[in-house]
């Protein structure tokens, strides 16, 4: 990782859910969980209809899942805020080697939207992309336990 990961006190952003987009068919994305401690999960499967959304949110809790996802780089990064601006780094499927680490900035919009504006990785692939992202909050997240991430 480029970013330190620093503890998240502020209130920009929401971090008692998760964060979906909604696809073009109407689709629920998942795709993060942001913790106090600066780490985030992102959070495969979906999209998942709304009915479907309350067994994936369950399945997230389940033993199995946080075994799973523990030792998974691809399942974990790190986020910092400041003022109205987020950066996200994650890594992605590796392609022989050390996985490649990608970088998404953008804006927030209040402390329940933020919208991605910019990728780049380190394998020289950057391009303009906007994607909203919205809160929903959950009484129980997953735990942010994991060996990647220090």
């Amino acid at each position: 990782m480029e970013l330190n990961r620093m503890d998240y006190y502020s209130t920009e952003l929401r971090v008692q859910g998760y964060y979906y987009s909604v696809e073009n068919d109407g689709t629920i994305l998942p795709t993060y969980i942001l913790y106090r401690n600066g780490v985030l999960l992102k959070l495969n499967g979906g999209p998942y209809t709304e009915m479907e959304l309350s067994n994936a949110e369950a399945a997230w809790l389940s033993e199995r899942s946080k075994e799973l996802r523990r030792d998974v780089h691809m399942d974990w990064g790190i986020f910092l805020v400041h003022q109205d601006k987020i950066v996200i780094e994650t890594w992605g499927p590796s392609r022989g080697g050390a996985p490649p680490l990608y970088r998404i900035e953008g804006y927030i919009v209040n402390d329940s939207i933020f919208v991605t504006t910019e990728f780049n990785n380190c394998l020289g692939e950057a391009g303009r992309d906007e994607d909203t992202y919205y809160f929903k909050h959950l009484a129980q997240k997953p735990d942010s336990t994991n060996t990647v991430i220090e």
